[in-house]
Order: C-alpha cells, then structure tokens, then sequence
C-alpha cells in the first residue's frame, strides 16, 4: 500500500473513502432489510424550511482545496484453473519455485 505525507494548515478536515473497486458484498441480513426499507421522496416544497444561503456550495462554511484517487493497483497472477484442486496445484508449483524468505 503507498504512503504519502500531506501538510496542512489547521484546522482541516481528512476523510479517506474505500476504493471504489473494492466489492462490498451483501449479506443475507441486508439484503432482507432492503427489501423491507421504505425510502422517503423528498419534493422541494418538502425542502422549504430550509435557509439557502447556508446550503449548497456557495453556503457552505468549508472549502475543499483538492481531492484525489489513488492509482488502482495492478499486477499480480490470477490462477483460474479447471477446478479448485488444480488451481491449488498451479499455487503450490508458483509459490515452491518462489523465493519467500
């Protein structure tokens, strides 16, 4: 994983995000609550009690100066064999040729 060291001015807030090619797989629990779940259908007379010059971008108290994605890693050796014994075989032969201290 690469590291990096950023330099701020205080205050600052840093907010780190899972990649997006990271799978997030549903569990049987979540998949049953999303059935159930009512989602509510804000419309903007909903939204009326709302002071606009404290929404948005140009209301906002915070200011982002930059934001960035870190490069997806690439490389590695993806064993896709006929069947899980002969892909575990195919592991078995790359990692004792291998010089893993």
């Amino acid at each position: 994983m690469g590291q990096g060291i950023i330099g701020v001015s205080m205050p600052c807030v840093v907010t780190f995000t899972k990649p997006a090619w990271d799978p997030r797989y549903p569990t049987i629990k979540r998949k049953m609550a999303a059935n159930r779940a009512q989602i509510p259908v804000l419309t903007a007379a909903d939204l009326t009690a709302i002071d606009l010059t404290h929404a948005g971008l140009k209301g906002s108290p915070t200011h982002v100066k930059r934001t960035f994605v870190p490069q997806k890693k690439t490389g590695g050796i993806k064993i896709k064999e006929e069947t899980g014994e002969a892909s575990a075989q195919k592991l078995f032969a790359l990692l004792s040729g291998a010089n893993i201290i």
